[in-house]
């Protein structure tokens, strides 16, 4: 299953995915514990994506049909790295997670233990995000990532988090809610509900680029 798996993540992803083992879990219900995962793009030199463990568990009742639906993903200790000149990374996953959508409408479909994602929860505990500039200028490093996304069917999707600048928060802090119609790479951000603060301390600001469609 660990090879079915990683082969379908890198097919809907549109990119390579490594994983050095993997078991069955059963801590927050059934499904399996990947170890040691790395997501990279063909056109990157180094992975956007890592974790210690990804966790995707199963939709019971679509198990008891014989379906592989898997609809909640956990990471836990990720590392997400953005560039400014690598804007495919947030549109790919996006993507993936947009594309994830249709599979509900096809819930009833016939497919004996193939797998397929039907994303409706995302959770990331004790993560970084470092956002690398073309420029020579220092990297933006946000630590102790604390993220939840949820997207119950018939609904929006809520997406609430935390995090620190720098290694240990020395140069402030977020914490951010925000809601939206759709998970869509191509959504108006006119329809995306923003709540939060932002902390700094001795912060001189740069221009990053574009995130999400904002500056």
């Amino acid at each position: 299953y660990q090879t079915l798996l990683t082969q379908y993540l890198s097919q809907v992803l549109g990119a390579e995915v490594r994983v050095s083992g993997s078991r069955l879990s059963y801590t927050d219900g059934l499904g399996i514990e990947f170890a040691d995962v790395t997501m990279q793009f063909p056109t990157q030199q180094s992975p956007f994506f890592s974790t210690e463990r990804l966790g995707v568990l199963l939709d019971l009742q679509a198990l008891v049909y014989g379906r592989l639906l898997f609809h909640e993903l956990k990471a836990s200790r990720p590392h997400i790295r953005s560039a400014d000149y690598e804007g495919e990374v947030m549109t790919h996953v996006l993507g993936l997670l947009a594309a994830t959508e249709k599979t509900i409408a096809k819930s009833d479909t016939p497919g004996w233990f193939v797998p397929t994602l039907a994303v409706r929860h995302v959770g990331i505990s004790e993560g970084s995000v470092t956002y690398v500039q073309k420029t020579p200028k220092a990297s933006l490093l946000v630590s102790q990532l604390q993220l939840l996304l949820s997207h119950p069917e018939g609904t929006g999707i809520v997406l609430s988090g935390s995090g620190a600048f720098g290694q240990k928060g020395e140069l402030g802090a977020i914490e951010l809610r925000a809601v939206a119609p759709t998970w869509s790479s191509q959504l108006d951000q006119l329809q995306v509900t923003w709540h939060g603060s932002v902390q700094l301390r001795d912060v001189v600001s740069h221009g990053l680029g574009r995130v999400l469609g904002h500056e």
